[in-house]
């Protein structure tokens, strides 16, 4: 009996947004963000600070960061997360402990969105000189998703131009 959910076999599957709106961003430079206040004054804060409670969440979260992440109550959100981390854009990814942790650290990691959003879920992906373009819609199920598999994809690659 179908109740209007359709499988991916049928070829249709709900697309989840993929942006956020360009007020809602905060630009991270080493876990902090530099605006021009109202009265035109230049203000430095904490990427925690900036996010008001909407991203950043927890204990060391976004400690160190670089890139721009989404103020959308759950991105960077829990202890540790996005600590360390190179990561271009962050939207509704990169939520558990340690989700995230040092992901292009020393390297660099293009757009997340949708993606990593369990317990240490892309924790460490794409370090040590390591690079990823995107992670949309993945390592989102189970305890350190995509840690493994993302480093060693980029280790093969790295060796095969040998």
């Amino acid at each position: 009996m179908n109740v209007g959910i359709l499988s991916e076999k049928e070829g249709r599957r709900l697309q989840a947004p993929t942006s956020c709106a360009p007020e809602d961003i905060v630009d991270c430079v080493d876990g902090y963000s530099t605006y021009v206040n109202g009265r035109g004054d230049t203000v430095t804060v904490s990427c925690e600070v900036a996010c008001e409670d909407a991203c950043c969440v927890g204990t060391d979260a976004c400690l160190n960061f670089t890139g721009s992440v989404c103020k959308d109550s759950k991105s960077c959100s829990g202890t540790d997360s996005c600590k360390n981390a190179n990561i271009a854009y962050v939207f509704n990814s990169c939520n558990g402990f340690r989700a995230c942790d040092e992901a292009g650290l020393e390297g660099y990691v293009g757009n997340v969105t949708n993606s990593c959003n369990d317990r240490r879920s892309c924790n460490g992906a794409g370090r040590n000189g390591g690079s990823i373009g995107v992670i949309s819609s993945s390592c989102n199920n189970g305890y350190y998703a995509c840690k493994v598999s993302l480093i060693s994809v980029i280790w093969l690659s790295l060796n095969e131009l040998d």
